[in-house]
């Protein structure tokens, strides 16, 4: 994954250079720095996956704190929007709460919020949001 954001840091630079339109450039500059940073702070050699993804996320909550301060139509929000998407496609393709529920109900995990959120973890990885995951695991263990 690194090399692939690498890259596409490469034909963003490209972009930039052509058309003047440095934001794909600065939101993925923005995602690499903060995936080194975080595997610099866990003493990694290497920026692994994991830690790309960690960076997308909290690039994208970063951006959507910033959205909040500007109106629809303006030049910000709509710069804004377009940095989330760009971070957003870098995200593998996220599970739907029907298939973390399925996938709850059909294992028999235990109806606590810790054992069900780090078999989530260990089964979907890096392709559920930890925010709609919890609100799914609360409906799981409520459930008779």
């Amino acid at each position: 994954m690194e090399k692939k954001l690498r890259e596409l840091i490469k034909q963003a630079m490209i972009e930039k250079k052509n058309t003047g339109n440095d934001i794909p450039y600065q939101t993925y500059k923005n995602i690499l720095e903060k995936a080194q940073k975080s595997a610099k702070d866990a003493r990694e050699n290497f920026i692994s996956d994991y830690r790309i993804f960690e960076a997308v996320k909290k690039e994208i909550k970063q951006l959507e704190d910033t959205l909040s301060f500007y109106k629809p139509g303006d030049n910000h929000y709509e710069n804004t929007s377009v940095c989330i998407e760009i971070a957003r496609q870098l995200l593998p393709a996220q599970v739907s709460n029907e298939e973390i529920l399925n996938f709850l109900r059909s294992n028999n995990i235990a109806k606590n919020m810790g054992v069900c959120m780090k078999a989530l973890k260990e089964h979907f990885d890096n392709s559920f949001d930890g925010k709609t995951a919890s609100a799914v695991v609360k409906e799981y263990i409520s459930a008779l």
